[in-house]
């Protein structure tokens, strides 16, 4: 009777995850650039850019680190905030703190049951993010079949010459067979329209071993991205709980999880904000410029 109990609840529990997967063929489009002077980036100034898995949002420290992080980059040109694992109430937390309007676009991929409350990521921008260029991505599959799909954004930020970088906000699968991730990638990756257009590809890969890591660096350099390198050696320490499969499935805690990738770029300079402690990620900031159009 017992072992039956415990089966019907174990079911009826991977039955709730199952069906709190909310449907991310939409995204939701948030703030407005109506007190914004600005139309587009100039292709000759520099730009900021930051990557960030914020690890919910839920750490009562998150507001200041934000405001600490915006104090240390510069704002008075464009800045573009990728954050993943955001929850639905995060823009809402951290517009306030930006020293122009800000506008952008969020896309879930869990929800908590019986409630509206959701995670996904976040693309947000002192500059406009028009809501043409917007394309949710769906993962294949579920993390363990039944748990979190995960979801990456393309975004677009215009250019005063008329073209757009595309920015493409990814998180990838965790507790899926290595088959999966090339249909993701692959997914990723078919949202770039030019093989010749600026581009940025960021966010939270979850390459933790050598064979994830060489796949990611395979798609990207047959995207014509290079990898922007961070200064330092400073990078997200490994989660305490991936810890242990150090030893089965090529597990390695000094491989960086969160990274950036450009094209038609000039780095200025990227490195890993290490002063915020409200989540087990790093910030990566980039500065850039754009390329003069070949």
């Amino acid at each position: 009777m017992l072992f039956r109990t415990l089966n019907l609840c174990i079911g009826g529990l991977l039955a709730l995850l199952s069906v709190s997967c909310i449907s991310v063929g939409s995204h939701d489009s948030l703030g407005s650039m109506k007190k914004s002077t600005k139309v587009a980036v100039a292709d000759d100034s520099a730009s900021h850019f930051i990557c960030w898995n914020v690890h919910k949002a839920s750490d009562e420290k998150f507001t200041e680190d934000v405001e600490e992080l915006l104090e240390a980059v510069p704002e008075k040109n464009n800045l573009t905030l990728c954050f993943q694992e955001v929850r639905s109430t995060t823009f809402d937390m951290i517009k306030g703190l930006h020293r122009e309007a800000v506008s952008g676009h969020y896309a879930p991929s869990w929800r908590l049951p019986f409630t509206k409350k959701s995670t996904g990521v976040l693309t947000i921008g002192n500059q406009p993010l028009p809501e043409s260029g917007v394309v949710p991505i769906r993962a294949p599959r579920r993390e363990l079949y039944v748990a979190s799909p995960k979801v990456s954004l393309k975004s677009e930020i215009p250019l005063n010459d008329g073209r757009k970088i595309q920015v493409v906000n990814c998180h990838g699968l965790n507790f899926v067979p290595f088959s999966v991730l090339p249909k993701q990638l692959d997914r990723i990756f078919d949202t770039l329209e030019d093989s010749n257009a600026p581009a940025i590809v960021c966010g939270d890969f979850n390459v933790w071993s050598e064979r994830r890591l060489k796949l990611l660096n395979q798609r990207t350099a047959e995207a014509g991205l290079v990898e922007a390198h961070p200064r330092g050696v400073e990078h997200s320490p490994a989660p305490r709980w991936l810890r242990w499969m150090n030893r089965i499935n090529g597990f390695d805690p000094e491989i960086r999880l969160d990274r950036i990738y450009t094209r038609g770029l000039e780095v200025l300079d990227c490195y890993s904000h290490t002063g915020s402690e409200s989540s087990d990620h790093l910030p990566l900031v980039l500065s850039y410029k754009v390329l003069p159009e070949e």
